[in-house]
């Protein structure tokens, strides 16, 4: 009995299941032991006991059997074509399959001949099918076409696929490729399509899969309104640089965000076309996610890692505007909106000469989006972004009140934006409910040069900053400054007044 096509799979994973089969056919019967399901009138066992063709019509036959390893694997069998292959001949083995038919089915198989004659490796995603290794050429450009073909999958997703002609010692590398479109399947199938005059000219034998059935993947939550934001956004940018939006996780829970909607208003307030969020994206507890059209460029210019920033392309995207735009995050029915930011070069740090290529950062993922105080430009350590990663000029939120209502985190400030004290934060706690306040920024002569806010309605506890820019929108000399607050109840007119020195410096 001549053996022809041989495929294995082999898995290993925590907790994960051993599976494995083998048929030769040597019993003569393929509808037990295994049970092969599927177009069983165009398949026979013959003589030399090798499951074999035998369609008597133009057809794309198949039969399938249960087979759930996935990992760690290695498929191996063996396949004869007594015809040259084309596009209307050729066999295909289908290593894993979410269900038994291969018009609409999610999975990865193999096609042995085709236009151009070759073994290649493809994900089908119900009706579309994506070549991700394509084998060498005219391979297989020969009248009886007899191969072994062996493809290996590591539990990450790194697949091989090999082929090995009979006169010759070893297997031939046809290509690699890492992938985890799919991640579980059912069934194991093979499949030959066949021309009038071709019906019996297919031969499989030898098919073992052997392997470990992947754990149940986790079920993540999807997020829910208040549990992700804007974090960050890079909208003007040269040529070598991808525009980007960072979403951070507010919350404990590791979210599901798969397929969530990015847009952009058009001028007249409509949703610009929509970029999803690629399938399978996690975020994990109080972390970060980028996206952009190319990772790995982004990757590339700030010298980034995977392992130290999330960064994930989308299939299309949307180009950000220069001079500032409404950008909006929105669930996957694009039904609601989570979040809303909307952006100004003016948002930028005063003392940048150049914005391009610099990011807008949220001081903390808590604030809200649409405040122009959240915002800060990038430091330059960082190369002026942080995608995928935490900001650098992220801050924690302080929440300790002392006797005197307002107090400094510290008494001074360099805002040269190296993100080390850019800001000057000025936090308040009052117990005057319904307080509205206003402060000032004064020099040691008393002329005025920065109003933070005025007669602005207070919660009980908060900050405000300033950035160390005069009223007129220059920044002010290094100099020691006072603050002057004011809280003012205007039911019971009661009012505190609070002084405090503040220091600019420059480093």
């Amino acid at each position: 009995m001549q053996k022809v096509f041989f495929l294995i799979l082999v898995c290993t994973f925590s907790v994960s299941v051993n599976a494995q089969f083998f048929d030769d056919f040597s019993d003569g019967d393929f509808t037990q032991n295994p049970q092969w399901i599927g177009i069983t009138d165009n398949f026979f066992i013959n003589s030399n006991l090798q499951l074999q063709s035998c369609a008597s019509t133009a057809s794309t036959s198949y039969l399938f059997t249960f087979s759930q390893a996935m990992d760690n694997a290695v498929w191996q069998a063996d396949v004869q074509i007594n015809y040259l292959t084309s596009a209307n001949n050729y066999a295909s083995i289908y290593l894993i399959s979410n269900n038994l038919k291969p018009d609409t089915c999610y999975a990865y198989y193999v096609q042995i001949g085709g236009t151009n004659d070759e073994v290649s490796l493809f994900l089908q995603q119900g009706t579309k099918k994506t070549k991700i290794i394509d084998g060498i050429d005219k391979r297989i450009d020969y009248q009886l076409v007899i191969l072994t073909i062996r493809v290996t999958r590591d539990s990450e997703g790194n697949f091989a696929l090999y082929s090995k002609k009979p006169d010759e010692d070893d297997f031939y590398l046809e290509g690699t490729t890492f992938n985890n479109a799919v991640v579980r399947g059912n069934y194991f199938g093979v499949l030959y399509s066949n021309t009038n005059t071709t019906g019996n000219n297919y031969f499989f034998d030898n098919i073992e899969v052997t392997g470990d059935i992947p754990p149940e993947p986790k079920v993540y939550l999807k997020p829910q309104f208040g549990d992700i934001t804007f974090n960050e956004v890079m909208f003007n940018t040269s040529e070598e640089v991808p525009e980007y939006i960072e979403i951070a996780n507010l919350t404990s829970d590791t979210l599901d965000i798969s397929n969530l909607k990015l847009t952009n208003l058009r001028t007249d307030g409509s949703y610009n076309t929509f970029v999803e969020i690629p399938s399978q994206t996690i975020l994990y507890p109080n972390d970060y996610a980028a996206f952009c059209n190319d990772a790995i460029q982004l990757y590339y210019y700030f010298n980034l890692s995977e392992e130290s920033a999330k960064i994930y392309t989308t299939v299309r995207w949307n180009a950000l505007n220069n001079e500032g735009a409404t950008i909006i995050l929105l669930d996957e029915n694009a039904g609601s909106e989570f979040d809303s930011f909307t952006y100004s070069p003016k948002m930028h740090y005063i003392l940048l000469n150049n914005t391009r290529n610099v990011s807008l950062e949220k001081i903390n993922p808590k604030m809200p989006s649409n405040d122009i105080n959240s915002w800060h430009s990038a430091a330059f350590d960082v190369n002026y972004g942080t995608p995928g990663y935490k900001n650098s000029q992220y801050h924690e939120l302080q929440n300790n009140k002392n006797d005197n209502r307002i107090w400094l985190e510290t008494e001074y400030f360099s805002p040269d934006n190296d993100g080390y004290n850019d800001l000057c934060y000025i936090y308040y706690a009052t117990e005057l409910i319904g307080s509205t306040a206003n402060a000032v920024i004064f020099d040691a002569l008393g002329n005025r040069i920065k109003q933070l806010c005025n007669n602005v309605l207070l919660s009980s506890e908060g900050f405000l900053t300033w950035d160390g820019t005069r009223q007129d929108g220059k920044m002010a000399n290094p100099a020691v400054y006072v603050l002057y607050f004011q809280f003012f109840n205007p039911n019971t007119a009661e009012k505190k007044e609070i002084k405090l020195p503040i220091v600019l410096t420059m480093r």
